[in-house]
């Protein structure tokens, strides 16, 4: 005797919607660019343990250490936003959700999703915006000399995607 069933996963898979799919996709990938960025965070924590124990031992610090710092991590927090994003960690006051029908909070979840698509959607803009004034100007870090807009641009782009990813959310809520 044979038995044909469908599991839970295909029959979920089957309900689910293009922006659901897309929602799960472009999830897939933020978590890949976030823990790519999250080794690059552990990299620099190393490096910093380095100037540390070089400044102990042969007062001798590593140059620049405050560039490489700051130029990694703006790229590397802004990175994990997205991922974040999709697991919806984001902060939430709900004190007055109980006296609500569940009608009025989802649409209040909707509008507190809308909130926070506007507020990345803009800070994606202005940082682009900065970026093309540290371009254009030609900026550099002091001591080593690196181009800032490049990395002004990076974060600029993954606030973008992070806008993205937000615009899903909202769709799928």
């Amino acid at each position: 005797m044979t038995v044909h069933a469908n599991t839970v996963e295909e029959i979920d898979a089957a309900d689910r919607s293009v922006f659901d799919w897309a929602e799960y996709y472009v999830g897939e990938t933020s978590r890949v660019v976030a823990i790519a960025c999250v080794c690059g965070m552990l990299f620099v924590a190393a490096i910093t343990m380095v100037d540390v124990l070089l400044r102990w031992f042969a007062n001798e610090p590593i140059p620049a250490i405050n560039e490489i710092v700051q130029m990694t991590f703006s790229v590397a927090i802004s990175a994990c936003i997205p991922a974040g994003m999709i697991q919806r960690v984001n902060l939430k006051i709900d004190l007055v959700a109980r006296y609500f029908t569940p009608a009025t909070r989802a649409w209040l979840e909707v509008l507190g999703s809308a909130c926070l698509w506007l507020f990345y959607a803009v800070l994606a803009w202005r940082i682009f915006i900065y970026a093309d004034t540290l371009a254009s100007e030609g900026r550099t870090t002091v001591i080593l000399g690196l181009p800032q807009a490049p990395f002004m641009y990076c974060v600029s782009v993954l606030l973008a995607f992070g806008t993205l990813v937000q615009t899903l959310i909202i769709i799928n809520e």
